[in-house]
C-alpha cells in the first residue's frame, strides 16, 4: 500500500485499514514518498534557491519511490492512493508501477482530476485493475475510463474516536476541523453566519487546524493546533460540528471525513448539502443539512438550545457511522476487491 503519512486522505483510506488487515492474517507493508506528497520548501527570499529547494525536494520524492517500484511484484495487490507525485506531467513512475505489478488499485477521495491533471489521473485509472473513489461524483469521473469501479467512502476508525465519557464544563462548543488548504477555503463560509449566531445565542466556537485562522470579530473562539497524538481528545469536545462546502465541481468531490469525525465522537453536524454530505447526513436524524446562510443560522441556533435533541441527534449520527461509515463496516468490502484483483491478474 502506498500513500503519504501526513496527507489526510491516506490517513484515513489507507493507514487505517492497515493494524485491522493485519489482525485478519493479511502482510502488508506500507510505503510513503519522501518528502511528503504536500512538501513545500521553506520561503526564503532568494527565488532562484526556493525554486533549488523545490526541484531538489522533487527529485529525492522520485528517487524515493524507486525501490518501491522494483518491489512492487512481491505483492498480491497494490493500493495506490493517488498519484506518487504532484507534477501533472510526470507520469514514468506510476507506468512502471503498472508494468511491475498489474494489481493494481488505484484510490482517490478528492476531485484530484480537475484541471491541468484530468490527463495524468485518467491514465492511470485506465491501466489500474480497480478503482475505488471516494463517492459517486468522483465514481462518474472513474468510470469513463475504467469498468472496474466501486466506491469506498472515506471512513474513521470508530474504536478510536468516541464519544467522551465526560462532557468538559462551559459553553456549548461549535467546533470545525480541516487542513491549511480547507481552512483557507471553506472557514471562510461560515464568518458571517456565526457573527449572526452569536447576536442570539452563547457558543464558543472551536477550529482544529493545522494553520490557525483569523479572528471572527464578535465570536468566542478558541484554536487548537491540530496533532495525531490528541486529536480524538480534542474532537471530543465538540458539541456541534460543521462541514460548509461550496457548489464547485471540487466540492463535489469532498468524501466528508469531517462529519465522520464529529459523528463518531456522537456529535451532531451542520453541513452544505453538496457532494458526500448529503449522504452522510440523515436531515433531522443525524443532523442538518443547511443551503442559505438563514438555514445555518436557525439550524445551529435551535441545536444549541436544545441539549436533548443534540445528544439525540449524536447518539443517531454515532451509530450511523459505525453502521456505513467505519474502518470495520468497510474492511471487507475492501477485502473483497483485492480478492477479485488477484483473479483477473493471476500470479505467475
Amino acid at each position: 500500500m502506498a500513500g503519504d503519512e501526513v496527507a489526510p486522505a491516506s490517513r484515513y483510506r489507507i493507514h487505517q485499514f492497515v493494524p485491522y488487515l493485519r489482525a485478519r492474517g493479511h502482510q502488508v507493508s506500507t510505503f510513503s514518498p519522501f518528502p511528503a506528497y504536500y512538501w513545500h520548501p521553506p520561503q526564503v527570499s532568494l527565488r532562484a534557491l526556493r525554486w533549488g529547494l523545490y526541484y531538489l525536494g522533487s527529485t529525492l520524492r522520485v528517487l524515493s519511490c524507486l525501490p518501491a517500484i522494483q518491489s512492487a511484484g512481491r505483492y498480491d495487490v497494490v493500493m495506490m492512493n493517488r498519484s506518487f507525485v504532484p507534477e501533472h506531467w510526470l507520469l514514468a513512475l506510476e507506468r512502471r508501477l503498472q508494468r511491475v505489478n498489474p494489481r493494481l488499485v488505484f484510490d482517490f477521495d478528492d476531485a484530484i482530476h480537475l484541471g491541468i491533471n484530468e490527463k495524468k489521473i485518467a491514465e492511470i485509472i485506465q491501466h489500474s485493475a480497480w478503482v475505488t473513489p471516494g463517492n459517486q461524483f468522483l465514481a462518474d469521473f472513474a468510470r469513463q475510463h475504467n469498468s472496474n469501479v466501486t466506491i469506498i467512502p472515506t471512513v474513521v476508525d470508530t474504536d478510536k474516536f468516541v464519544p467522551a465519557a465526560d462532557r468538559a464544563p462551559g459553553p456549548v462548543r461549535v467546533g470545525w476541523s480541516g487542513s491549511r488548504d480547507s481552512t483557507l477555503h471553506h472557514l471562510p463560509l461560515l464568518k458571517d453566519i456565526l457573527v449572526e449566531l452569536a447576536r442570539r445565542v452563547e457558543f464558543e466556537f472551536v477550529v482544529i487546524s493545522d494553520l490557525q485562522p483569523p479572528e471572527i470579530p464578535g465570536v468566542q473562539s478558541r484554536f487548537i493546533p491540530w496533532s495525531a497524538q490528541s486529536e480524538v481528545r480534542d474532537h471530543q469536545q465538540i458539541d456541534i460540528g460543521l462541514m460548509p462546502l461550496g457548489d464547485s465541481p471540487f466540492d463535489r468531490g469532498k468524501c466528508g471525513a469531517k462529519l465522520l469525525l464529529y459523528g463518531a465522537v456522537g456529535a451532531p453536524s451542520v453541513a452544505s448539502p453538496v457532494g458526500a454530505n448529503r449522504e452522510i447526513i440523515q436531515q433531522e436524524q443525524t443532523g442538518c443539512l443547511a443551503g442559505e446562510s438563514q438555514e445555518w443560522v436557525d439550524a445551529l441556533e435551535r441545536l444549541i438550545r436544545n441539549p436533548a435533541l443534540r445528544r439525540q441527534l449524536g447518539e443517531a449520527a454515532r451509530q450511523r457511522i459505525e453502521e456505513a461509515y467505519s474502518v470495520r463496516a468497510i474492511l471487507p468490502r475492501l477485502e473483497a476487491i483485492f480478492e477479485q484483483v488477484t483473479d483477473l491478474h493471476p500470479r505467475n
